[in-house]
């Protein structure tokens, strides 16, 4: 299913079988896949927009990335990374954190286009991430700008 933001300026294709819901304020929409967990947490997508205050999405990832630091309990960084799709460069950076009493693992994709910064967060529980995380990759990999 192809799923466009509300003033259709963000494009993804998101599974059919997946929930989506329209976000508010900087969350422009959220999606879930349809697996749960024990706690019955469906691995879930966040796309949330700001004024773009970084010059490429790197340093987009960066300045996120001291956030989760020192401001998220129990953060633990796997690792970060970039490529290109499509024309733009994509930073991506993943952690395990407490969030609401809940382990979870998520993988954040940062990308900078115009004068927006753009963050696609994908979470779920650490025994569910691994089975998810190349779709979550595939998903990030289908998006257009309009």
């Amino acid at each position: 299913m192809r799923h466009s933001t509300s003033d259709n300026s963000v494009r993804l294709n998101i599974p059919d079988e997946w929930d989506i819901w329209n976000g508010g304020g900087d969350d422009i929409f959220v999606a879930a896949a349809p697996e749960e967990d024990e706690n019955e947490i469906q691995p879930q997508l966040l796309v949330t927009r700001e004024s773009n205050a970084a010059s490429n999405s790197e340093s987009y990832m960066i300045g996120n990335v001291a956030f989760l630091q020192t401001g998220v309990a129990d953060y633990v960084g796997h690792g970060s990374g970039s490529f290109s799709c499509d024309g733009y460069d994509v930073a991506w950076h993943e952690f395990t954190s407490s969030q609401r009493g809940f382990t979870l693992t998520a993988i954040s994709y940062f990308i900078v286009f115009g004068d927006s910064a753009y963050q696609f967060q994908f979470k779920a529980h650490p025994d569910l991430f691994g089975r998810w995380r190349s779709a979550f990759e595939a998903i990030v990999r289908t998006l257009t700008f309009t």
